[in-house]
């Protein structure tokens, strides 16, 4: 139980570090986007603004993946303990 739990959080920890990648790469992709003229700060600051929603929207598409994928492995596990 110990392990599955270890496992469980490695994986968040793993999902959460893909995730920021993520957030980190549109940042320095949509600044090129933002419409301002303040500096390359304040671009900056609306590009992670920007990025932050569509790195959550990929998080939780990770965390779907996850589930479904767990879901569909359950009943061969249940099928290999029963054999």
């Amino acid at each position: 139980m110990e392990s599955v739990s270890k496992s469980r959080a490695l994986t968040r920890i793993l999902d959460a570090g893909i995730a920021f990648a993520v957030w980190l790469l549109l940042c320095v992709v949509l600044r090129g986007f933002v419409p301002m003229d303040g500096g390359p700060m304040v671009k900056s600051v609306v590009a992670a603004y920007t990025a932050f929603p569509i790195a959550c929207v990929f998080w939780m598409a990770t965390q779907m993946f996850r589930v479904t994928i767990e879901d569909q492995m359950q009943p061969r596990r249940v099928r290999v303990d029963q054999s």
